[in-house]
């Protein structure tokens, strides 16, 4: 998985990360972690077992658009990756994000990660749906001014999985 390590300090950049996931597995072992404490009582900047649209449980949900989201930006290209990507927003703070560990409880999330990676084959044939959208207008050198990025992924057991980067229009 290829994940951005640095963000960009320009404040007058414009960035966006949503990312909705539904995997009843996945629900099963974060929700589990969560009731011990894990996350104590860090401002965590994602949900896990969160209502979305008022009907149906999503297992997590990070709707987020700062600076310091960029880093993900071209993080998550196939299911596979989506795993990796849970686990690397689960480990920024937005507050803190220069000041790792958070207030976690380090002992569970160790525990954690490792069920998370031990289960892994099992989490990646339970997903129900992914839903990842990122946008950055200052993608470091890389991207000329006027050649701003949208990344998006989605997957459902019906149609799979869709990635795109595609050029986008700041609202004005």
């Amino acid at each position: 998985m290829k994940i951005r390590t640095d963000f960009v300090t320009n404040s007058s950049c414009a960035s966006s990360l949503d990312v909705i996931v539904d995997n009843p597995v996945l629900l099963e072992i974060l929700q589990k972690y969560k009731d011990m404490g894990v996350f104590g009582d860090s401002n965590n900047l994602f949900e896990i077992g969160s209502l979305e649209n008022g009907n149906s449980i999503k297992t997590f949900v990070y709707k987020h658009g700062t600076e310091k989201t960029s880093f993900l930006l071209t993080g998550l290209i196939n299911l596979e990756d989506v795993l990796g990507t849970i686990i690397e927003i689960m480990s920024t703070d937005d507050e803190d994000f220069e000041n790792q560990p958070f207030k976690y409880d380090q002992d569970l999330y160790k525990m954690m990660e490792e069920e998370l990676y031990r289960r892994r084959e099992e989490i990646e044939s339970s997903y129900l749906e992914v839903k990842y959208r990122a946008s950055d207008d200052s993608y470091g050198s890389e991207i000329e001014p006027g050649e701003e990025r949208e990344w998006i992924f989605n997957y459902d057991p019906v149609n799979g999985a869709e990635y795109s980067v595609e050029r986008w229009e700041e609202e004005e």
